[in-house]
């Protein structure tokens, strides 16, 4: 931030395919399982990958 600049930065919020890829899972497992298994943000259905996920939000995989 420039010493007159009244601008901040705003930091990015993971989706769910990011937070899914952090923990080791890749673009082919996370679609298996997006596919066979609901995917859960805080006990909703995730419905798009795409969608943000807060670090401090819970994500989990419904076992199949």
């Amino acid at each position: 931030m420039a010493e007159n600049d009244d601008t901040f930065e705003v930091a990015a919020v993971p989706h769910v395919i990011d937070r899914l890829r952090a923990v080791g899972l890749s673009g082919d497992r996370i679609q298996q399982h997006f596919h066979a298994a609901p995917i859960r943000l805080d006990g909703q259905q995730v419905a798009d990958l795409d969608q943000p996920a807060p670090a401090a939000s819970r994500l989990m995989i419904d076992p199949s």
